[in-house]
């Protein structure tokens, strides 16, 4: 590797590292794992440290611990992880590291705290760094050294994968990169040199990517279609298989063999080899939203990682130059689109742009080294001095905002997306101009509503209503800010505390704001109490309202749980799901 390439990979790890450290030190020590990062992890510290796979002891923990496990019941007195456990595999090593580091030294060994979140980071970048670098040496048997190198800097730094690599890396697509990488290695070499070497690493590649995300087996496309050049390079594919069908069989061993790891423990833990985890989530083949995943503002492939139009002329000029890749590179584009985009919930919730096509970025490195390959004149130096530098610092700086939640993670929209450009504090005309997405709809595959469907007066067409809180005692809530904005409900009369913007967001779904302009969020402390202290509205600053009629409703929080009054400590807390009287409030037009 040249001195150029080598400070351009030291610039992407320094970048890295610098993203680590930024999202380390806005989190608390159980950030990263949440949500989908922690049900793909929770496999780890439930075999080595709480012996327990069958997670009959998350409910108790989650009573004080900020972690969220996705689990489903089974009927068999367990509990599953609704993710499969492929990033669990690949972690291993660096959470054992840890988990040794832990004991030698006598820290706090529950499998969550900062030790443990540093090896997912540090997994994270390993996966990451290796695939840049082994897709690097992949391209320079094609293209110059200048062109390899612009393309992994471009793919390290002017797309999403950024986010993934470096800020959540207990999601599966940095690791899915890598695995990417190695499975366009494999193809090569195995058409080049069919072998049980070649053969053994293809199918542990296949089996682990599709023990990771189920749906990326599409990836087999590729390999079917490579080195198909014209009708009688069909034949030849053909005979090609046929002649070593041995090698293929032995690749199908072991990729059953890793995805069997995942269906013995369904059997044990579930009572069957198959559980769809996944039973209320589908995909909608006959209602694609394929223009409003690539274009759309809420998450459009091409709006935040627009670098990646260069792929379009690459896919020609590959079509024409490098034919064993074009064919293959083409169809795959065309299928994984379409089957991202079929999927109910097509945005794929909480993420910055289209995070389901980040792994794809390993075949989509051939047409855009085609481009740059292909660029001449005028149009060279517009692409390589403005429009590639651009879509970096864009890629970067909206990272950024995402991060800090000056970018929603899936309410955006075009008039939201022109108020943010270029800012990282939010203003209300961002808040209004966001569309929270209908969910309702959209997982039965319909298209989303456009209009409030609430009967709710406070959620009708006004944007902002100024309201007092009553809750179910009969008394005002208060955002008592000489206890850092817990929110009570003792005050008998109405003032400045006790004033509220409520800020409608659509379908139900509105933010609540005091009156020092802090929103009131659900993401709730060790004492399970609500509290407004939050500059700005995310996810778990967003509120649902079920209208009970005569201004009277039930208010829960973004992930279903009820709001309801304590009558103990007179305050606001986090309930269960389940309905109770103390959950009833009354919202009233503001006496101030």
């Amino acid at each position: 590797m040249g001195t150029l390439s080598k400070i351009k990979f030291l610039l992407i790890i320094i970048i890295g590292i610098v993203a680590i450290i930024f999202s380390i030190q806005r989190s608390n020590e159980s950030n990263i794992f949440k949500y989908d990062g922690a049900s793909y992890y929770s496999y780890l510290p439930e075999l080595f440290i709480y012996h327990d796979l069958g997670f009959h002891f998350a409910p108790k923990l989650e009573e004080h611990s900020h972690r969220q496990i996705p689990l489903g019941s089974t009927g068999t007195g367990s509990c599953i992880p609704k993710m499969t456990m492929g990033i669990s595999i690949l972690i291993l090593p660096f959470f054992l590291t840890a988990h040794l580091i832990v004991e030698i030294f006598g820290l706090n060994a529950d499998g969550y705290s900062f030790p443990y979140m540093l090896a997912v980071y540090v997994a994270s970048l390993f996966y990451i760094v290796v695939g840049l670098y082994t897709l690097r040496k992949q391209l320079m048997e094609y293209y110059s050294e200048k062109i390899s190198d612009g393309v992994i800097l471009i793919i390290a730094l002017g797309t999403n994968l950024f986010n993934y690599a470096f800020a959540e890396p207990t999601m599966t697509h940095n690791y899915l990169f890598f695995l990417f990488v190695m499975f366009l290695i494999l193809t090569i070499k195995w058409h080049k040199s069919p072998s049980i070497k070649n053969s053994v690493f293809l199918g542990l590649i296949t089996g682990i990517i599709t023990l990771i995300r189920p749906s990326d087996v599409i990836i087999i496309i590729f390999f079917l279609f490579y080195g198909i050049t014209n009708k009688d390079a069909i034949g030849d594919k053909i005979n090609l298989i046929f002649k070593n069908i041995k090698f293929l069989l032995i690749s199908l061993l072991f990729f059953i063999l890793i995805i069997s790891f995942q269906l013995i423990y369904w059997k044990i833990f579930g009572g069957k080899y198959f559980i769809d985890t996944y039973s209320t989530e589908h995909f909608f083949f006959d209602n694609p939203h394929i223009l409003d995943g690539l274009f759309g503002f809420r998450k459009g492939w091409f709006i935040y990682t627009p670098v990646m139009l260069l792929i379009v002329p690459g896919i020609y000029f590959l079509l024409k130059s490098y034919k064993q890749f074009g064919k293959a590179v083409f169809i795959y584009l065309i299928l994984t689109i379409y089957i991202i985009f079929s999927w109910w919930c097509w945005w794929y919730g909480g993420s910055f742009g289209c995070r389901s096509i980040v792994e794809s970025y390993a075949l989509f490195s051939l047409p855009l080294a085609e481009s740059l390959f292909n660029l001449k004149g005028n149009t060279k130096r517009i692409i390589l001095i403005v429009f590639i530098p651009f879509c970096i610092l864009l890629n970067l700086f909206q990272t950024y905002q995402f991060l800090t939640g000056s970018l929603h993670y899936e309410s955006m929209t075009w008039k939201a997306y022109c108020t943010s450009f270029g800012r990282t504090k939010i203003n209300s005309r961002y808040i209004e101009a966001l569309k929270v997405p209908d969910t309702e709809y959209a997982i039965l595959g319909m298209d989303e509503r456009r209009g409030s469907i609430s009967r709710f007066p406070y959620l009708k067409e006004i944007q902002r209503w100024k309201i007092n809180i009553i809750a179910s005692n009969g008394k005002y809530v208060s955002a008592d800010f000489s206890k850092e904005g817990a929110l009570v409900a003792n005050r008998t009369d109405a003032k400045e505390w006790e004033t509220f913007q409520l800020i409608r967001f659509e379908y139900d779904k509105c933010f609540f704001q005091a009156i020092n302009n802090n929103f009131i969020s659900s993401d709730l402390n060790w004492s399970n109490k609500l509290f407004a202290n939050r500059p700005m509205a995310s996810g778990w600053e967003l509120f649902s309202i079920i209208d009970l009629g005569k201004n009277q409703c039930l208010i829960k929080d973004f992930q279903g749980n009820f709001i309801e009054y304590d009558s103990i400590s007179c305050a606001l807390v986090g309930a269960t799901r389940n309905f109770s009287r103390k959950q009833i409030f009354t919202l009233v037009d503001a006496k101030n």
